[in-house]
Formats: C-alpha cells, sequence, structure tokens
C-alpha cells in the first residue's frame, strides 16, 4: 500500500504534437524486463512503473536501469535518451 510504484519523471522539449515516449527497464545485465510506450506532448511527464516485469511478475529487489527514449520534432535533432538507476526493494 505504500510506495507499490515509482514514478519516472522527466521533461519534454521540442514536441509540438504528441509523440511516442519509450520508457524501458533493464536489469543490470542489459535484459529489458519492461517497456512502457505512450504518446505524449511536450512539457512535464510521469509514466508510472508497478516493480512487474512484461509478464505481470514482480522483478527481483535489486538496482534497474530505466531508460527514457523521446524523439524531437525540431529539424536536425534526434531523439534524446537518458538512463537512471532505480532500486526495488521489497
Amino acid at each position: 500500500g505504500i510506495n507499490e510504484s515509482a514514478s519516472v519523471v522527466f521533461s519534454l522539449f521540442l514536441l509540438f504534437e504528441a509523440r511516442p515516449v519509450l520508457v524501458r527497464v533493464f536489469s543490470l545485465d542489459g535484459r529489458e524486463v519492461r517497456r512502457l510506450e505512450q504518446s505524449l506532448f511536450g512539457g512535464r511527464q510521469s509514466v508510472q512503473w508497478d516493480g512487474r516485469n512484461e509478464q505481470g511478475n514482480l522483478v527481483p529487489p535489486g538496482l534497474y536501469i530505466v531508460q527514457v527514449d523521446a524523439a524531437a520534432d525540431q529539424q536536425g535533432l534526434s531523439g534524446t535518451k537518458q538512463s537512471h538507476l532505480v532500486g526495488v526493494a521489497y
């Protein structure tokens, strides 16, 4: 009932219309454990991860890499990827 999900908070710039944003969660050995995709506009955004893998099972406690991948609308700019560590504990 407390802290059962992680809020992945980020700001998107140079998006003039809704674009797909991909949030991926990786184990430290590089395996993708969860993929969360949403169509989002620019500005401050938040995507929730419930600590579950693609099969709906809780992931083991430990450190995970959360990567946000977003495209830009402005000509000449490619997408941006940012990664951060997230700890899971029960």
